[in-house]
């Protein structure tokens, strides 16, 4: 069994395309530090579908992170005012 190299390398960059589009919104939308940030960006230029997957996971736990902790956090202060 073969594997064709057109058919990989176009899953390749669609990949590291949807990594960097994660990248960009933890960038922008205030997720993550900018550490973290120049972390992900150096490991994306070092190894671009290791820094897919940093990518992915770092911007995963940052969104669930705000999500789940923010809801909580908001719900109760809710029940505390009222």
């Amino acid at each position: 069994m073969t594997i064709n190299p057109t058919i990989l390398s176009h899953r390749t960059i669609a990949l590291e395309a949807m990594g960097f589009a994660l990248l960009v919104f933890v960038m922008f939308s205030g997720y993550a530090s900018v550490k973290s940030i120049l972390v992900l960006e150096n490991t994306l230029l070092v190894l671009p579908t290791g820094g897919l997957f940093i990518a992915l996971a770092v911007s995963a736990y940052k969104i669930s992170d705000f999500l789940f902790k923010g809801h909580l956090v908001q719900s109760l202060v809710n029940k505390i005012k009222k």
